[in-house]
């Protein structure tokens, strides 16, 4: 693949510093949109604004002139999203009306990934994987607003620009805030380690099934998506980006335990505080639309578990060092 000029929203955030490595290792010219007085990513060119605010967003577009744009920007944690329902909109929804208006004005002819979300299937998610066929029902604000995110994403694709909606299921990787549960616990081990907590880590609910990506996987996903060619179908097109593989959460705090060497010397309390209201009880995506797109299964590619949780831990570990 030649190397292109990309723009990225929310390139400062967890998936997008990831992406912006990726796709400056892939020999791309990155361009991030920054909050003003935010440090963008090393090796990305810097447009200072917000993504809710239409003119900066628009002059970004105009000085990048992306062939490429990935809109991330978001309010992206479900608890984050219920407690300021007015943030969430303004930024989710008002942010991709503010991209994709200033891509038609300024780089029409750019192809366009809008990062979307697995909550959007909320209570239409069953035991099996989930299809992109299934009708979406959402019931957190966090899905809402992202299921409008899309529906605008197709308006702009029946107006000729070419949009990718992109339903990502659970991503942990280095980096993540512990607003996210894989990075909550590493933390919370971490914290062990160094003695800065008793042996016991406090959990929500254990028995909720998860497709659980790395994020580094799912970034490499992302630009072979915007790579492949279009589908051009009417309303934009919508695709998941997930594993297909249902990993209940004991799990998972059982991986990061055993990457920690502390399985079987840490108690497990279960919170109240931290289980959600409204918790679908499995949430796995179907992968078939992503391998007709790139060409087989093999090629989705995928960490191991024990890999990503060891990657989690290491990240922590460096950052509480040095604090």
């Amino acid at each position: 693949m030649a190397g292109r000029r990309v723009l990225i929203t929310g390139g400062t955030g967890f998936v997008g510093g990831h992406l912006v490595a990726a796709l400056r290792a892939a020999g791309d010219e990155v361009h991030v949109l920054v909050e003003p007085g935010a440090a963008p990513p090393d090796g990305a060119i810097a447009h200072g604004g917000d993504v809710r605010d239409a003119a900066a967003v628009a002059r970004a577009v105009e000085a990048a002139r992306p062939d490429r744009v990935y809109h991330l920007a978001a309010v992206a944690s479900v608890r984050e999203a219920s407690r300021d329902e007015a943030l969430c909109r303004a930024v989710n929804i008002g942010g991709t009306e503010a991209v994709l208006e200033a891509i038609a004005h300024h780089a029409p002819s750019a192809r366009v990934l809008v990062a979307s979300s697995a909550e959007v299937y909320g209570r239409a998610a069953g035991e099996e994987p989930v299809a992109e066929s299934v009708a979406p029902d959402p019931c957190t604000a966090y899905g809402r607003s992202k299921l409008e995110a899309e529906r605008i994403a197709g308006r702009f694709a029946d107006a000729g620009i070419a949009t990718l909606c992109v339903r990502t299921f659970n991503l942990i990787g280095p980096g993540q805030r512990p607003a996210f549960v894989a990075s909550d616990w590493a933390r919370q081990l971490v914290q062990i380690e160094l003695g800065r907590r008793p042996p016991r880590i406090e959990t929500g609910n254990l028995d909720v099934v998860r497709d659980l990506g790395d994020v580094r996987d799912a970034v490499a996903v992302y630009r072979r998506l915007l790579e492949a060619e279009p589908r051009g179908r009417r309303g934009g097109d919508v695709v998941n980006v997930a594993t297909g593989t249902g990993t209940p959460l004991r799990a998972l705090l059982a991986a990061l335990l055993a990457a920690a060497g502390l399985a079987g010397r840490v108690e497990v309390i279960r919170d109240p505080e931290r289980i959600r209201a409204v918790d679908v009880p499995c949430l796995v995506g179907s992968t078939a639309r992503l391998e007709a797109r790139l060409g087989g299964a093999a090629a989705i590619g995928g960490r191991p578990l024990a890999e990503s949780a060891a990657a989690v831990l290491a990240a922590w570990r460096s950052e509480l060092a040095a604090g």
